[in-house]
């Protein structure tokens, strides 16, 4: 949960993010890696309407961006942007319907997904390859 609170701008109107590194983000919830460990059946979420963490029923739908580990020196592909703070790499843009390589960014309308299918398709945080990428 810490990686996606880290790119919370409290400065920032609802979105509360920086509309400049990420651009388009909606007004919503987006899931966490993070189950809740009191709570089966739930995970944390990160609601960027109000900037607050939450926890929501695994088979909600919320939107996902997805973030890794990486060196300082590495090849940023185009669509990320990496965060010197937390040494995470952030795409910038929310999971779409489909996503260009090239242009590093999503084609058509932003998708929720369950938590579920979020950990099915880009794993979650107790996943040891930290190369890989990951929901926020």
């Amino acid at each position: 949960m810490e990686e996606l609170l880290s790119i919370v701008d409290e400065t920032q109107a609802c979105p509360t993010i920086d509309p400049v590194a990420f651009p388009d983000t909606p007004k919503a919830t987006f899931w966490t890696s993070s189950p809740c460990e009191d709570d089966p059946g739930h995970a944390w979420v990160v609601d960027f309407a109000i900037g607050e963490p939450d926890t929501e029923m695994t088979e909600c739908r919320h939107f996902v961006r997805l973030c890794r580990r990486t060196g300082i020196m590495e090849k940023w592909p185009p669509g990320t942007i990496y965060d010197s703070r937390t040494s995470l790499l952030w795409q910038r843009f929310v999971i779409a319907e489909a996503w260009d390589e090239n242009q590093g960014k999503g084609l058509g309308n932003a998708v929720r997904i369950t938590w579920e299918e979020a950990v099915r398709r880009f794993g979650g945080a107790r996943q040891s390859n930290v190369t890989r990428r990951r929901f926020g």
